[in-house]
């Protein structure tokens, strides 16, 4: 269970176990990733002018169209998995990739360019190629590796790896705009709800929660300091 609040994090995970007991994973987001560097590079309005009908799940369903899914799986590896090479993400990435044609690969290039993904979606095709040698035409590989040279240093420094809890919490700090939502920020991480607390430390009686927020705060320092999350 995450923290709760619409600042700290804009997604909350769900389980649903259907009629024949299988259990499905929910992952539901409000914005693209959690850290706010990339937070508002590709907003809901897009996202869903761009969508596709997906009838094999249901008549209702949709999803982003190949050239978004190539750029969300890029980036939500950067944002949430620090570059990770676990192949479930690398695989996803070979496979969105082979769905491009010419004119989807530069679709691509042009979107990443306006949003300063160029080097995020130039990492993630490098090790999906190194692994599957995945079909990139040439000469949208050497404009994105002609682009990761100039890249922000938010993203630089996300593409190094996972991060400290404490150099997330600085970056999404900083990416807020008003200091009300600051100030909601630091209290959604401090103080989070006594809903979440309760399932965190396995507790009913809100008697104990004074000493559970007491005990968060300091084991929390820590992890913070020295842990990625």
């Amino acid at each position: 269970m995450h923290v709760t609040g619409d600042v700290a994090f804009t997604q909350f995970h769900y389980e649903r176990v259907d009629e024949r007991g299988v259990r499905h994973a929910l992952d539901v987001h409000w914005r693209i990733v959690n850290p706010r560097a990339f937070a508002d590079r590709l907003p809901w309005d897009e996202l869903w002018r761009s969508r596709v009908a997906v009838p094999g799940i249901a008549p209702c369903a949709f999803a982003p169209d190949a050239r978004m899914a190539f750029v969300i799986a890029c980036l939500h590896r950067v944002a949430h998995h620090g570059c990770s090479a676990r192949l479930l993400w690398l695989y996803d990435l070979h496979l969105l990739a082979g769905s491009l044609s010419e004119d989807g690969w530069q679709e691509t290039l042009d979107l990443c360019r306006d949003r300063g993904l160029s080097a995020i979606i130039a990492a993630g095709l490098e090790s999906a190629r190194a692994f599957f040698h995945t079909d990139v035409p040439a000469r949208i590989l050497a404009e994105l590796e002609s682009d990761r040279a100039a890249a922000d240093a938010e993203s630089r420094a996300f593409l190094e790896g996972r991060r400290p809890a404490i150099a997330v919490f600085v970056s999404d700090w900083r990416h807020l705009p008003t200091f009300r939502e600051r100030l909601t920020f630091l209290r959604d991480h401090l103080l989070p709800s006594a809903p979440y607390m309760k399932d965190r430390y396995g507790v009913s009686t809100s008697a104990l929660l004074p000493f559970l927020y007491v005990y968060r705060l300091l084991t929390g320092s820590r992890r913070w300091l020295l842990e990625r999350p």
